[in-house]
């Protein structure tokens, strides 16, 4: 493992990404109780879409490991100081909605399609765990969700394959492996109004409403005794 990352660093250094990318995708991060990702976060193994919400979208905190080595010197005896050329930037992630075959949907918009993201990624402090970091991607956005009904059912099963463009510090491109997310549909499953005995609203507010987990909305659009 340490001399496979030794040989991509020297390969960036050289001005190309390896053969061997050094930028992977190691997942989609679900939240913390306290709606905040972290890189050392659990990670999902499938997405839940509610293609019954107007404007509906889904979004994905994206694990990044970056298996580039780092090379910044800092006070090394008879060496300058030097940066570290090995730090990954993500600017765009290329994606494409399958179905559950593995075909591309027809949209009335392009797919696979590309669109801008944000996120960086720290190189291997050891040669032997890939340095970590997390970005952010809209993965399908409203104009998809909208005609996902139409040309996947509302209760399907889709797949969505990511892949991240970027750069190092360095300057040399990057692009990561494919990776697959399934995501199930549904219409109309992840929001709702509860009240208790009395007639007040519930409110358990999902961290991202109209994906993943279940939004127990308490605003101005639920009534008592709703359920």
């Amino acid at each position: 493992m340490r001399k496979a990352l030794v040989v991509m660093a020297l390969l960036v250094l050289g001005g190309c990404a390896p053969g061997n990318p050094g930028l992977i995708i190691g997942g989609v991060l679900a939240p913390d109780d306290a709606c905040t990702f972290t890189a050392s976060g659990a990670v999902r193994t499938i997405g839940y879409l509610d293609v019954g919400i107007p404007g509906n979208h889904y979004d994905a905190f994206l694990l990044y490991q970056n298996q580039l080595l780092n090379l910044s010197r800092n006070g090394v005896t008879g060496f300058p100081v030097m940066a570290d050329p090995n730090v990954m930037q993500v600017e765009a992630v290329e994606v494409e909605i399958r179905d559950i075959g593995n075909n591309p949907l027809g949209f009335t918009g392009p797919n696979p399609f590309t669109i801008p993201s944000g996120g960086s990624a720290v190189p291997s402090g050891d040669g032997d765990a890939a340095g970590v970091g997390i970005g952010s991607a809209q993965l399908v956005p409203p104009a998809y969700v909208a005609e996902l009904g139409a040309v996947a059912g509302d209760d399907a099963t889709i797949v969505i394959s990511v892949k991240a463009i970027g750069h190092t510090a360095g300057g040399a491109e990057v692009v990561s492996d494919e990776f697959i997310y399934p995501i199930q549909l549904c219409r109309d499953c992840l929001s709702t109004c509860l009240t208790d005995d009395m007639g007040e609203n519930i409110c358990l507010p999902a961290c991202q409403p109209g994906q993943d987990d279940l939004h127990v909305a308490c605003d101005a659009t639920c009534r008592a005794g709703t359920t």
